[in-house]
């Protein structure tokens, strides 16, 4: 079915979607089973699997990536589209992200009945039912650091709400840049 729609495009496209999921293969391998769970916490833990990536092609931008594979401008997109997903650019995420196929392809695709947004929902409605205060449309401006430890979260107006626990489901770039002072952030830096 896959090869079907990518032939109204471009015939020869049809042809290179098997080559295409053997390239991603090894990269899903390597990059989500044996790697996908480690920590990448300083330089020499990402150098270790460079080699490997380099040699797969996972470093270039996932765009590049399906260039080399399809002929059609429209492939390219569709085939590179799941970066979206993951807030990622397909023009500058690394083709890493190509093994998002193989991920659905080996370990089955899972949604949320209902959609997204009724994970949102029934969340919402759980805390609310073990006794939570459920606020919204309020622009949090700040999480508030005590030691090493989320205390809190200030409101732009001004308000700080006290908690146990901060959770942000903000884009973890934005939270630590925007969201936390920058002598509470040792490792993630503006830079």
């Amino acid at each position: 079915a896959m090869q079907r729609e990518l032939a109204k495009f471009d015939p020869r496209d049809a042809e290179m979607y098997e080559p295409f999921l053997a390239a991603i293969d090894p990269i899903f391998k390597i990059g989500y089973l044996k790697y996908g769970r480690t920590p990448f916490m300083h330089l020499g833990d990402f150098l270790k699997i460079a080699p490997q990536m380099i040699r797969l092609g996972a470093i270039q931008s996932i765009y590049r990536f399906m260039g080399n594979k399809f002929h059609h401008e429209y492939n390219r997109r569709a085939m590179g589209f799941q970066a979206l997903f993951l807030g990622g650019n397909p023009l500058g995420v690394p083709a890493i992200y190509a093994m998002l196929p193989a991920i659905e392809r080996h370990e089955g695709i899972w949604y949320a009945m209902g959609g997204m947004y009724s994970i949102v929902t029934a969340m919402a409605k759980l805390y609310q039912e073990l006794g939570g205060k459920l606020l919204t449309n309020r622009e949090a401006q700040e999480i508030i650091i005590e030691g090493r430890r989320a205390v809190g979260v200030r409101l732009a107006g001004g308000e700080t709400l006290p908690a146990d626990i901060v959770v942000s489901n903000g884009d973890t770039r934005w939270t630590y840049k925007y969201l936390i002072k920058p002598e509470h952030r040792r490792f993630w830096s503006d830079r």
